[in-house]
């Protein structure tokens, strides 16, 4: 397809087609085997099939510089090459992917969700459908969801571990601002938040059972130091470290950027998917009247795997405290330590408990509720699963 010259406004289009089937919510397409369809009616839906069967492109609105008039005229040029529906997706201007630029644009950057976005989403999605294109459109901006606009305890959480093995006997001293300082210095996901120490815990490297785990926690000193006396023998000292904030949105456009929201807990989820419907405050009806379906872009949410009351949660679901197993079944490097083969066992079923506990918060709070908001407010629910908690 040839594009016309650019224009005022700079709204590129990724040519990232699918093929999408017709779908009826809430109930399963009838087997084309059980349906009467005679050959020439099957050719005659080749020759001009419906909008659902033809293909659809993402449409990126990049650093939303964008405008009605030329939204409009980008409509026409894509409903002119046979395209049939559009996803919306407004992302921030960057290189690595590929669509950043240089470029020229008189556009004002507008704000996602902002009155004047809102109303050229408008414009967009009705004219589209007045084209007879479908319309699906991205619940944020970037991946994964977030914005600046979220509280610090709504953000993204991380428990992780910072090991130090010790032979003794002997004394130690540790600084809680160096093991901080690593931490900051393995971040690698953009994020500004908070890191603080959850535990503190020791065990020998022989470890038999988490009887023997102790928690040391209570020797820091008020100058950030932990002196640690080690007995004989070899042992490991396991720093929990957990990170709020850590991973910001990628690609993210001015209103929906910043640190990446809490995905393990439901009322995170729906204030967020409840921001993007007060889009309809400034349209004066609903998002379905133009829009087909909300579309996830990506889970990539960089190893989260905590949120408030984890420990609590855990235990309700599996009858017992994960938290002695903590140090070993978030420490990557726990297969390479000396525990015994039974213990090893033990540790292997709390690692399994710890991550199917991890994937049911995760399927509860996010998955199912923004399934459930979609689904509330008439519009389908299209979910990319990339990447993993």
């Amino acid at each position: 397809m040839k594009s016309a010259p650019r224009k005022s406004c700079l709204v590129p289009v990724l040519v990232y087609c699918w093929i999408a089937m017709p779908s009826v919510q809430g109930a399963a397409p009838e087997s084309v085997e059980h349906q009467d369809i005679s050959l020439e009616a099957l050719a005659e839906g080749f020759q001009d099939p419906p909008a659902e069967a033809r293909p659809h492109v993402r449409w990126w609105w990049i650093d939303n510089r964008v405008e009605e008039t030329e939204v409009v005229r980008q409509l026409d040029l894509l409903k002119e090459a046979g395209i049939a529906g559009v996803e919306i997706n407004p992302i921030g201007y960057s290189t690595p992917y590929g669509y950043g630029g240089p470029y020229e644009t008189k556009a004002e950057q507008l704000v996602w969700r902002s009155p004047e976005w809102d109303r050229v989403l408008h414009t967009a999605s009705r004219e589209a459908n007045a084209r007879g294109m479908i319309v699906d459109l991205i619940a944020g901006s970037g991946w994964p969801f977030g914005g600046e606009f979220l509280e610090p305890e709504d953000t993204i959480m991380r428990l992780s571990t910072v090991r130090r093995e010790e032979t003794g006997p002997g004394e130690v001293t540790y600084s809680l601002d160096s093991i901080l300082d690593q931490m900051a210095e393995e971040r690698q996901y953009g994020g500004r938040g908070e890191t603080t120490v959850a535990f503190i815990k020791m065990y020998p490297k022989e470890l038999n059972s988490v009887d023997e785990v102790r928690d040391i926690a209570d020797r820091f000193s008020e100058e950030g130091t932990l002196t640690v006396e080690i007995p004989e023998g070899d042992f490991v000292v396991t720093f929990g470290t957990l990170e709020q904030g850590y991973r910001s949105v990628a690609v993210g456009t001015k209103g929906a950027a910043g640190a990446a929201m809490d995905h393990f807990r439901g009322d995170v989820t729906r204030m967020y998917l409840n921001r993007l419907k007060g889009v309809e405050e400034t349209w004066g009806e609903p998002l379905s009247t133009y829009v087909r379906a909300i579309f996830c872009d990506s889970i990539e949410l960089a190893q989260s795997n905590w949120t408030g009351g984890m420990i609590e949660s855990f235990r309700r679901s599996k009858g017992y405290d994960i938290e002695p197993y903590l140090p070993m079944v978030l420490d990557p490097e726990g297969e390479d330590l000396q525990f015994s083969e039974a213990f090893i066992d033990e540790l292997r079923r709390a690692r399994y408990d710890w991550s199917d506990h991890l994937v049911t918060v995760f399927l509860d709070n996010f998955t199912q509720e923004y399934a459930d908001f979609c689904h509330e407010n008439n519009l389908l629910s299209r979910y990319q699963s990339y990447g993993a908690p």
